[in-house]
């Protein structure tokens, strides 16, 4: 992907090569779209709803997590790190667990006094073959995610599967890799709130990085939440095996956090 200033007032084109060109004119709210041949619309839709409105959002003036999300009584966990880290999976794991899904992609996020509040840009779930059959007992029903990948988009058929409105947003957690020669077991660590305020900047999207005033709100933005939410690092080995393990090891921390969050408040 490359992002290009074009002439005009922010107007930019966004490129995805041999897939297709968007040229993005902020103050128009319009979107163009050039898609190579061979490129599929759920390719299209797949760029459009993952890649580039997350991104307009952002230089609008909104601030957007890259994270997938569950909520956990009355609140939202969301979770962060590389692709391939595991969000969409952990996100489904927990969703099959009841669990009410926000999103496993992109999050808007916006704080208010001493909360912060998170809402999915649309709720979605995206899964490899292996991911739909290891984590759930019954295939759900699938769409294509795009042409050159064989992830599948899940179809949420059930509303109370998923929520589409604001939930204070309680903790976030940042899925490493545990270390060579760390216990098999798993672990956390809270960051302090100057490297909160990094991985949240860092797994954020942006579409004009080199714009001041963008940085600075962003800088803003997430020094904010970084000083209300905790951020952990949590530690594991990838295998599904021990996805289960994860969602409780979760589940009990959210249960202490939400009381200490009730004692405070």
């Amino acid at each position: 992907m490359a992002v290009a200033a074009l002439n005009g007032v922010d107007t930019y084109l966004l490129r995805f090569s041999d897939l297709a060109d968007f040229v993005i004119a902020i103050g128009e709210k319009k979107i163009g779209v050039w898609p190579t041949i061979g490129t599929s619309i759920e390719t299209l839709r797949h760029l459009l709803l993952d890649q580039v409105l997350p991104r307009v959002l952002a230089q609008q003036g909104k601030g957007i997590l890259h994270a997938g999300a569950v909520k956990i009584g009355d609140e939202a966990v969301a979770f962060v790190g590389e692709t391939g880290s595991g969000k969409s999976t952990l996100a489904a794991s927990f969703n099959t667990a009841n669990y009410p899904l926000l999103s496993d992609d992109s999050l808007i996020l916006t704080t208010n006094a001493n909360q912060v509040f998170c809402l999915a840009t649309y709720p979605c779930l995206r899964l490899w073959p292996e991911g739909l059959s290891r984590i759930y007992n019954q295939a759900p029903d699938v769409v294509p995610m795009a042409h050159y990948s064989t992830k599948q988009r899940v179809v949420l058929k059930d509303a109370k599967f998923f929520t589409k409105a604001p939930v204070r947003l309680s903790s976030i957690y940042l899925l490493e890799q545990e270390p060579f020669d760390a216990a098999n077991t798993i672990s956390d660590r809270r960051f302090s709130p100057a490297e909160a305020c990094i991985q949240i900047i860092r797994n954020s999207f942006q579409l004009n990085v080199t714009d001041p005033v963008r940085g600075a709100a962003m800088l803003e933005w997430a020094s904010k939440i970084a000083e209300t939410v905790p951020v952990f690092a949590i530690f594991y080995k990838r295998r599904y095996s021990i996805i289960p393990e994860i969602v409780n090891y979760i589940i009990e921390k959210q249960s202490s956090l939400y009381k200490s969050y009730q004692e405070l408040n």
